[in-house]
């Protein structure tokens, strides 16, 4: 049970990298740019929905986590960000990461259910 915990922690850190990101890197627009704003509000998302994993077993935060990062993945593209690669770099490297993870702690909830019912 601990694994799932120590997974939702770094998915968590990763939600705080992704809007650290939007202050440090180059996004096109700037800070007030949609490639920035999209940043601050995936990490902001990850956060809420790991904190809300940890306090919850439900499969489908897991799903919703997946699907966020898959959007955040895709979005270098939907917003251009034309020269600002080290942007859509990290957006697709967290991307990779946290899916991951998250099929790691789907798994892991899995093997937890299927002992309780033995």
């Amino acid at each position: 049970m601990q694994s799932r915990y120590w997974l939702n922690r770094i998915l968590g850190l990763l939600g705080a990298l992704l809007i650290l990101a939007a202050f440090m890197l180059p996004f096109p627009g700037g800070l007030s740019g949609a490639p920035a704003i999209n940043s601050l509000l995936m990490g902001v998302l990850l956060i809420v929905l790991t904190v809300l994993a940890i306090m919850s077993a439900v499969r489908w935060l897991d799903w919703l986590i997946v699907a966020l990062v898959l959007w955040l993945m895709v979005s270098p593209w939907i917003w251009d960000y034309g020269d600002a690669a080290p942007s859509a770099w990290v957006h697709a490297l967290v991307g990779i990461i946290v899916i991951a993870m998250a099929f790691a702690s789907l798994r892991l909830k899995s093997k937890v259910r299927d002992e309780l019912r033995l």
